[in-house]
Parts: C-alpha cells; sequence; structure tokens
C-alpha cells in the first residue's frame, strides 16, 4: 500500500492475459462471420439474377398468376381493398398486380433487378403499381407504412442471422394493424417447428390470427410443404 492508501496497480494476471486474448479472439470470429453471411448473401443475389435471368427457364415453384391464398384473403375478407399493399419478394409481379387489380395501391419489392424488369414490362399498363428493386435485408424507405403487406416466399430462404434485418424493414413498412400474410416453406423441418420459430421470431409485433397448413407445389418435392399465416400488427 502506498502513503496515499492505496494499493499500487498491478500487471494483469495470466486469468486477465486469458480474458483479453479470448475477447480479440471472439472479435475476430464475429468480424469472419459477418464476412460469411455478406458473401452468401450476395451468392444469393448472383443465383436470383440468373433464375429470373432467363424467360425461358420455368422453375416448378414458379406460379404465374396470382397465388390462390392470396385470392381466398381478399374474397374472404381478410385483405380489403382500398389500401397500400406490399408485395415482398415479388418476383416477376402476378400477385401484385392482382392486388393493384382489387384496388390497392401496391408496391412489390425484389432483390433481383432481373425479376423487376420483367414484372415492370408484364404489368407496364397495370394502374396503381409499382415495382421496386430493394434488398429487404438492408434499410430502404418505400413511403407510407402499408395497410396490408405479403410475402409468398422470402423470407424463408433468407439467412437467420439476417432475420433481424427483414424484421426491422417489416417493422417500419407496416401500419397499425397492418394484415400480414406470410408462407413459409418447412424445407423438411417438422410444421411444428417451423410454426414455433415463426411465432418467437413476431409474436411480439403481430399477433396471429390463423395459420394453416399447405402441401408442396411439386409433389415429388416435400420441402415445398409448409406454413401459411395470417397476421395483424400490434
Amino acid at each position: 500500500m502506498t502513503l496515499t492508501g492505496e494499493d499500487p496497480p498491478r500487471s494483469a494476471g495470466p486469468i486477465h492475459r486469458i480474458e483479453g486474448w479470448l475477447r480479440a479472439r471472439l472479435a475476430r470470429i464475429g468480424v469472419l462471420k459477418r464476412a460469411v453471411v455478406g458473401l452468401r448473401h450476395r451468392r444469393d443475389r448472383r443465383r436470383w439474377e440468373r433464375e429470373w435471368g432467363d424467360p425461358a427457364k420455368r422453375p416448378p415453384w414458379l406460379v404465374e398468376d396470382v397465388r390462390e391464398p392470396v385470392r381466398a384473403a381478399v374474397a374472404d375478407g381478410f385483405l380489403v381493398p382500398p389500401g397500400r399493399a406490399l408485395d415482398i419478394g415479388c418476383g416477376i409481379g402476378h400477385n401484385a398486380a392482382w392486388l393493384a387489380w382489387t384496388g390497392f395501391d401496391v408496391v412489390g419489392v425484389d432483390y433481383s433487378q432481373q425479376a423487376i424488369a420483367r414484372a415492370r414490362s408484364l404489368f407496364a399498363d397495370r394502374e396503381r403499381l409499382d415495382f421496386v428493386a430493394a434488398d429487404v435485408c438492408r434499410p430502404t424507405d418505400l413511403g407510407p407504412p402499408f395497410d396490408v403487406v405479403v410475402d409468398n416466399g422470402c423470407l424463408h430462404v433468407i439467412q437467420r442471422e439476417l432475420w433481424p434485418a427483414y424484421r426491422a424493414n417489416l417493422l417500419a413498412w407496416s401500419a397499425p394493424h397492418a394484415c400480414f400474410m406470410l408462407r413459409f416453406r418447412s424445407f423438411g423441418k417438422s410444421l411444428e417447428e417451423c410454426e414455433a420459430g415463426v411465432r418467437a421470431f413476431l409474436a411480439d409485433s403481430f399477433e396471429v390470427v390463423q395459420v394453416d397448413a399447405i402441401s408442396a407445389a411439386v409433389p415429388q418435392r416435400a420441402t415445398g410443404a409448409g406454413l401459411l399465416f395470417r397476421m395483424r400488427r400490434r
């Protein structure tokens, strides 16, 4: 002890040195993980550009019409025009165009520039409809919040590490009490596990109104099975 009554500074012991080394190591691992997630995200974008860049390709998941659950949601009054509607992962625009035809002012967003170009060409004459090339995992201003948000197959192909970014955009884009429809494929997991995961992800901001099991669009591909959620923003 010094004359001032304070203990003199001591050099870091082995435990402190190990803790410092571990913190530095974990920080580097975190940087590497984020870099890998970014690389995969860019790889996915290139893949979607290839998928949508060839109009002659007809992948088995492509539906060149409004999806029946969207049509049914308007018919039974869950989605009620007029209002603003957002189609997340709109592809070449059939759902978005149909929603505009029913009376919604619609914005369709997709990661792929090729998909957006095809959508704009297919529905150039459709009123109350706009298509935007945007990354739903990056902050994007789409104007006033939407009364209806539809995701017919986007969230389930996004890396889990990027789900929080998707959720932040979803909250920014959806108005209070907005209706949200989500089609979520199981990719071989149990439907119970998928439902629990989606509920845990969104339950604090969205009330789950209805959940229905959906079968694979292509019978031989069990990964196409999944769930259709109807939710309402709290």
